[in-house]
């Protein structure tokens, strides 16, 4: 017989009872907590998610779909993607404090004052400076979790766009003499290699899921090139972080599968920096968190017009990209948006609305897509 929350009395619930609390009554709201919580069965959800996966190679995010397209299937799936994140988080972050030789409380707190500078580069549009190493230690470790997050729950939403760059991650089944065709990903503003970690969970997460039984079955190799102004000063944090993820228990990479980094000035157009005709060759190209901060320098206004572009090197990617690339784009303000979709739109990109609507919690709040038609 259930007991009164506020008496303890077994004759009626808290619900009509006119008496104040007493010890007798918050001892039976805390037996009956403790009771309910022994019989219920938490969900596994990695377990519900590959339990439901198709005896083929399928996209997850489509399976679900077109399977369990309900509320608690998406929450499932949700929860499963970022279960499986948070586990290599977990690992990841350890690993990083140790080989920076970080303190938990150094790492956990804003110290120094590249914060402080990103901050005034997003206000003036003025990029900050990244060339202390103690500073981007601090960086490469205290945001891995969230810029990471950002895009991993980008790629698994349920946009055109995203399940587009979804394919370009499936896993295949490849014997020793196969030779697996490389996902070639652009990143400007790369820094330390936030979105090669996302893009490698994201493909591990996807093969993991999967109903095939498969030995030989393996995210593709990815082959991600960081073009950033400070690329060799923050070649020591890539390559940390990048040898790091290969000793993570959960993420399972291809063994072709890379990451570099080439010096780029954002403001400058790629003839002026010897680049060549380099775009061309990638399927996805990624800005995450640094076209806000370059604003001042990439914004002009045409004096007949006096219309906005964007001119540099984003301006060589949206002219240069092949038919079919992916340009994803994420920050802390969508000021540049709609000048970015005029100028998308006239090269012929196909542009998705308002995308940040559209996907999982967990994403940034401002996000820019688009695929070259």
């Amino acid at each position: 017989m259930p007991l009164c929350f506020n008496c303890g009395s077994p004759n009626h619930t808290n619900t009509t009872c006119t008496l104040i609390e007493t010890q007798a009554g918050i001892d039976a709201r805390i037996s009956y907590q403790n009771n309910k919580s022994k019989h219920t069965k938490q969900r596994n959800f990695l377990e519900i998610i590959k339990s439901n996966a198709s005896s083929t190679i399928t996209d997850p995010v489509m399976h679900m779909k077109q399977t369990r397209n309900t509320k608690r299937g998406k929450h499932d799936l949700h929860m499963a993607s970022i279960t499986y994140l948070e586990t290599l988080h977990a690992d990841l972050i350890p690993y990083l404090q140790q080989s920076f030789n970080l303190t938990t409380q150094s790492t956990n707190t804003k110290e120094g004052t590249l914060d402080f500078d990103l901050s005034r580069a997003l206000n003036e549009g003025t990029h900050a400076t990244f060339d202390d190493p103690h500073e981007l230690a601090l960086y490469t470790t205290y945001r891995l979790a969230a810029r990471t997050r950002h895009l991993y729950t980008i790629l698994l939403s349920d946009l055109d766009v995203c399940n587009q760059a979804r394919n370009l991650l499936l896993p295949t089944i490849t014997d020793n003499t196969a030779k697996s065709t490389a996902t070639r990903v652009c990143a400007i503003g790369g820094g330390p290699g936030f979105e090669h970690v996302a893009l490698c969970s994201v493909a591990a997460f996807m093969a993991s899921m999967q109903g095939v039984t498969d030995a030989s079955l393996t995210p593709p190799p990815i082959h991600t090139s960081l073009y950033d102004l400070y690329a060799d000063h923050w070649r020591t944090s890539m390559n940390v972080l990048n040898d790091g993820l290969k000793q993570m228990n959960n993420v399972v990479l291809h063994p072709n599968t890379k990451v570099d980094t080439k010096a780029m000035d954002l403001r400058c157009n790629g003839k002026e920096q010897d680049l060549g005709n380099e775009m061309i060759d990638f399927d996805l190209f990624l800005m995450c968190y640094v076209l806000h901060e370059n604003a001042a320098h990439i914004l002009n206004t045409n004096e007949q017009d006096e219309k906005k572009t964007i001119n540099g090197f984003v301006k060589d990617i949206l002219t240069e990209a092949k038919r079919g690339a992916i340009l994803l784009c994420c920050d802390a303000s969508n000021r540049l948006w709609p000048v970015l979709t005029d100028l998308a739109i006239d090269c012929g990109w196909k542009v998705e609305v308002k995308p940040e609507k559209r996907v999982n919690s967990g994403a940034p709040k401002s996000c820019w897509f688009g695929v070259r038609e």
